[in-house]
């Protein structure tokens, strides 16, 4: 694999900035659709409501971008762009990040390029706290880092659609006492609007 460098361009270009907010739409979607509290809008997902959905998961992420509450951190291997890393910082900067997801393009997969963003941003952006599924805890903690526990969704009612996602991760961190960063995580609210519901 060719040097892989990690920036945070003031500017994202259309191109990069509509990849990072497809990525990160079809993935939250596809996502909430394999759960069991939501396969009852699969059938039911129309096209119009596909768009519908992504366009408002879009618009979430991208005035988070727009607000500085998330960095999207561009990964490139000459002048060809591989991936990406989206953090955000909802807590201040004197407190840890979250890592929300780390994307490789396919044609990068399988060569060690997620491991070499991860370790990079170990290097430039900790700390920071992600979630994992529990079957890559093992690889994580092989690569430095620490398991903080079962993530815990907010007890506020608004998370009862979308706890099947986000309710059987793991907390890890690139560093063993830091405090937890806010996930960013679709509630009830967001998941009705998605799914072209009414509550």
């Amino acid at each position: 694999m060719q040097n892989i460098e990690l920036s945070t361009p003031k500017e994202l270009t259309n191109v990069i900035l509509n990849a990072v907010l497809d990525n990160e739409a079809e993935a939250l979607i596809e996502s909430l659709c394999s759960t069991e509290k939501l396969r009852f809008f699969q059938e039911d997902f129309t096209p119009q409501l596909q768009a519908s959905g992504t366009k408002y998961v879009r618009t979430l992420l991208s005035d988070s971008i727009d607000s500085g509450d998330a960095i999207v951190i561009i990964a490139t291997s000459g002048d060809t762009f591989i991936g990406y890393a989206l953090l955000f910082k909802l807590d201040g900067e004197n407190r840890s990040r979250h890592l929300h997801r780390i994307f490789v393009f396919d044609e990068y997969k399988g060569r060690g390029v997620g491991t070499e963003i991860l370790n990079i941003l170990r290097t430039q952006y900790a700390p920071f706290t992600f979630l994992s599924k529990a079957e890559d805890v093992a690889f994580y903690q092989k690569n430095g880092f620490h398991q903080r526990g079962r993530h815990i969704l907010p007890e506020t009612g608004e998370f009862v659609l979308s706890s099947d996602t986000y309710g059987d991760l793991i907390s890890m961190g690139s560093e063993a006492d830091i405090e937890q960063a806010t996930a960013f995580s679709l509630n009830d609210s967001d998941i009705v609007a998605i799914a072209g519901l009414s509550k």
